[in-house]
C-alpha cells in the first residue's frame, strides 16, 4: 500500500474522519547511517542531505518526510554568531553564545535565511525534495523554539538563573529570539514546507514550571504559530521530555499538531486536548525504535493507536529518531498501522 496523500494528511490534522493513521518518524540526521555515512559526512549538504531522508522514506513506506537535519534551532544559533563544536555523533552544539550583556541584546539582527551558510542548505534540502518526491508528499521542516534559541544566545545555565533573578532579561531574550526566527518561517514556508514544527525542548516542564512556561515560552511559541499560518503553512509543537503538566498550555499556543515525547500518557493527552488538536507521538524512540525488535516497535505503535482511540492522530517517534536505528524498525510502524484495522483509507 502506498503512502497517504498530503492532502488525506492534512484532513486528518484538520479534524476530518478516516480509519487510516498517518505514520511520520521523527527522523531527520538518523537517515545517515541507512545510506551508509556518518551525521558528521551529510551535515549542511543539501544533496546527501536528501539522499538519505528520501531513501529512509522510501525504504521504511512512512508517510510523510521531515526536511532538515536536526531541529534547527543550532543552525539559527551559529547564524547569529554564537561559537559551536562539533559532537561525538556528529551535531553541531553551541560553545559560546553571543549575549554577554544585556546590552548585546538590541545588536543581535535576525539573519537571512536565504545567505546563512548554516540555514540556507535546510532551505535546499525542502527544494529538492519536492523536485524528488513531487507534489503529494507532506513535508514537514523544523523552526527555532525561541527559549531553546534564547538559551543558546545567551547560555543555558544564565537563561534558568534569570527566570528566577531577572525575568525582564529573559522577556527581552525570548522577544530577540522570535524575532530573529520569523525571516527563517517565511522563507520556510516559501520554499514549499507543508508542516512547520517549532522545536522548543528548554520549554519542557522537566526544566522549568508551568507558570514560567506561561510567561517566557507560551506568549512567543504563541506569536511564531500566527506566523507561519499567516505564512500558509500548519503550525506544529514539539517539546521535549514530561509535558503533562502543560498539555493545554501547549494547545492554547495556536498549533494544529502536538508532537508528543514518550514520556507523556498518550491516552491521557488525548482526553485533555484531543479535542482541540491533532497529537502526534509517542513511540519512544531510543529503548524501542532503536534498541528494540521490529516486534517491540509493532506492539508499542498497538498500544499508541489503542489510546488514540479513533481521533485526531499520527502515529511517530516520540522525539527524533536516533542514527543507527534499523530500517526494519521504522518499517514496522508503518506495519503495526496497516495491520491495526485493515489500514483502511
Amino acid at each position: 500500500m502506498g503512502g497517504m496523500a498530503k492532502q488525506k494528511i492534512i484532513a486528518r490534522i484538520e479534524g476530518e474522519p478516516g480509519d487510516r493513521v498517518p505514520v511520520i518518524p521523527q527522523i531527520t540526521y538518523g537517515a545517515a547511517s541507512i545510506i551508509g555515512r556518518t551525521v558528521q559526512e551529510l551535515s549542511g549538504k543539501s544533496e546527501l542531505m536528501v539522499g538519505a531522508l528520501s531513501r529512509a522514506h522510501a525504504e521504511a513506506g512512512y508517510d510523510a518526510i521531515y526536511a532538515g537535519w536536526e531541529s534547527s534551532f543550532n543552525a539559527m544559533a551559529e547564524a547569529m554568531g554564537c561559537r559551536m563544536s562539533i559532537t561525538e555523533g556528529g551535531l553541531p552544539s553551541v560553545t559560546e553564545g553571543v549575549i554577554k550583556e544585556p546590552g548585546d541584546i538590541s545588536r543581535l539582527e535576525p539573519p537571512d535565511p536565504e545567505v546563512a551558510p548554516t540555514l540556507r542548505p535546510r532551505l535546499e534540502t525542502i527544494d529538492l525534495l519536492r523536485e524528488r518526491l513531487g507534489p503529494d508528499v507532506l513535508i514537514l521542516s523544523y523552526i527555532p523554539g525561541p527559549f531553546t534559541l534564547a538559551g543558546l544566545l545567551c547560555g543555558v545555565d544564565r537563561l534558568m538563573m534569570a527566570v528566577i533573578q531577572d525575568p525582564g532579561f529573559v522577556g527581552d531574550v525570548g522577544s530577540a529570539a522570535a524575532d530573529a526566527v520569523v525571516p527563517f518561517i517565511r522563507a520556510t514556508a516559501a520554499r514549499g514546507a507543508d508542516v512547520l514544527v517549532v522545536a522548543d525542548p528548554s520549554a519542557s516542564s522537566s526544566l522549568i514550571s508551568p507558570e514560567h512556561f506561561s510567561q517566557f515560552a507560551g506568549p512567543y511559541i504563541g506569536r511564531l504559530m500566527g506566523e507561519i499560518s499567516r505564512a500558509g503553512a500548519l503550525p506544529s509543537l514539539h517539546i521535549c521530555g514530561n509535558t503533562a503538566p502543560i498539555l493545554e498550555q501547549m494547545a492554547d499556543t495556536g498549533p494544529k499538531v502536538l508532537e508528543l515525547d514518550h514520556l507523556v500518557d498518550l491516552g491521557e493527552a488525548m482526553s485533555r486536548v484531543g479535542d482541540r488538536v491533532c497529537l502526534q507521538g509517542n513511540v519512544d524512540p531510543v529503548k524501542v525504535l532503536r534498541l528494540g525488535s521490529a516486534d517491540e516497535v509493532r506492539g508499542t505503535a498497538r498500544v499508541c493507536l489503542e489510546a488514540a482511540g479513533g481521533r485526531r492522530f499520527i502515529l511517530s517517534s516520540g522525539c527524533e529518531v536516533p542514527d543507527g536505528t534499523p530500517v526494519a524498525n521504522l518499517r514496522a510502524m508503518v506495519e503495526a498501522r496497516d495491520a491495526f484495522r485493515g489500514g483502511s483509507t
